[in-house]
C-alpha cells in the first residue's frame, strides 16, 4: 500500500539526519522516507510519485553542490511540465501545487537559496563559539594552501565537517547519530526552518485536496 505523503531525499545521510530532526522536534512519522540514492534518482522519482493512488503530499530535498541555480533550474522545468505553478525561492522552503491541489515541496540544501550541501546545511548545528570549530577550519585552510588536500572546494564543508565529528567521544560517528549524541545541536534558526517546511507540506490539513 502507497503511502500518501512521501518525502525523496537523495542519499544515506541525508535519511539519517532528517529522521532524528523529525524525532527531535516531535515530527509525527505519517510520511514515507524514501532514500532514492542520487539527485537524478529523486528527480526522476517525482512522476513517478505523483501518478501514485492517493498521493497527497510529496517533498523532495536535494544538494545544491557547487551550482544552486543549474538544480534549481532543473525544479523549475519538472514542475512547471507536470503542471505546477511555477515556483518561487523562498529560504524557508519552496511548496507549489497543482491543478488538484497536490502539493509538492522543494528544499535544496544548505538553505533553498545557496550553492552548498547537506554538510553546510549541518554547520548551524555546531556549537557556537566552538574554539575546536575554528581551529579546525584554520587547519584545513593551510592544508589547502599547501597543496595537502585531494578534495576538490565543493567538497570543503564536508572534510570540515568530518574533521570535527573526528574529534568527539566517538570519532567518526556519522552525521545523523551525531544529533541523536549531541555533538550537532539541532536547536538553531536553520533547522527550525526545515522543520516548518515539514510541518507545512505534510500537515498543514487546510491545504488539503478535497
Amino acid at each position: 500500500m502507497y503511502n500518501s505523503s512521501v518525502l525523496l531525499v537523495e542519499g544515506n545521510d541525508d535519511e539519517h539526519v532528517f529522521k532524528q530532526l523529525f524525532i527531535h522536534y516531535g515530527i509525527p512519522q505519517q510520511f514515507e522516507v524514501i532514500n532514492a540514492k542520487s539527485l537524478d534518482n529523486v528527480l526522476e522519482q517525482v512522476p513517478v510519485r505523483l501518478k501514485q493512488a492517493g498521493i497527497l503530499n510529496l517533498g523532495i530535498v536535494m544538494d545544491a553542490d557547487e551550482d544552486f541555480y543549474r538544480i534549481w533550474n532543473r525544479v523549475i522545468e519538472l514542475v512547471l511540465r507536470l503542471g505546477f505553478e511555477k515556483p518561487v525561492l523562498n529560504s524557508k522552503g519552496t511548496i507549489v501545487k497543482d491543478q488538484r491541489g497536490i502539493r509538492l515541496g522543494v528544499w535544496i540544501m544548505p538553505n533553498n537559496t545557496a550553492t552548498g550541501a547537506l554538510e553546510d546545511f549541518l554547520q548551524s548545528f555546531v556549537p557556537q563559539c566552538n574554539p575546536l570549530w575554528g581551529a579546525i577550519d584554520k587547519q584545513l585552510t593551510e592544508y589547502e594552501r599547501n597543496k595537502w588536500v585531494g578534495y576538490v572546494p565543493n567538497k570543503r564543508s564536508k572534510a570540515l565537517i568530518h574533521s570535527w565529528l573526528s574529534c568527539q567521544r566517538d570519532p567518526g560517528t556519522p552525521l545523523g547519530l551525531a544529533i541523536k549524541k549531541q555533538y550537532l545541536n539541532p536547536h538553531n534558526e536553520q533547522a527550525q526552518f526545515f522543520i516548518s517546511w515539514i510541518n507545512e507540506l505534510f500537515f498543514d490539513k487546510s491545504e488539503e485536496p478535497s
